[in-house]
């Protein structure tokens, strides 16, 4: 198993990507704090199995990780402003 331990904003995403496999593949995410509107997560995962923040995979999937950023500052406008 190998481990990592980040922080996200409210919107902002951590991406898993589980390589095919014939045994079951289990991975744990620990809350280690929240505060106002961050959590900083702990990820624990076999370690052939990816984990990125959203705007690296958008990189390493050929998107503009500018453009991605751009999406989740929407993200967090959208979720701040009144219903």
């Amino acid at each position: 198993m190998s481990g990592l331990v980040l922080s996200r904003y409210v919107e902002e995403r951590v991406i898993i990507t589980v390589p095919p496999s014939s045994e079951p593949t289990t991975i744990t995410i620990t809350v280690h704090a929240a505060y106002g509107n961050k959590a900083r997560l702990g990820i624990e995962a076999p370690r052939d199995t990816p984990i990125h923040r959203e705007e690296i995979q958008a990189e390493r999937d050929g998107r503009d990780p500018v453009a991605v950023r751009r999406e989740v500052k929407e993200r967090q406008e959208r979720r701040r402003r009144p219903q």
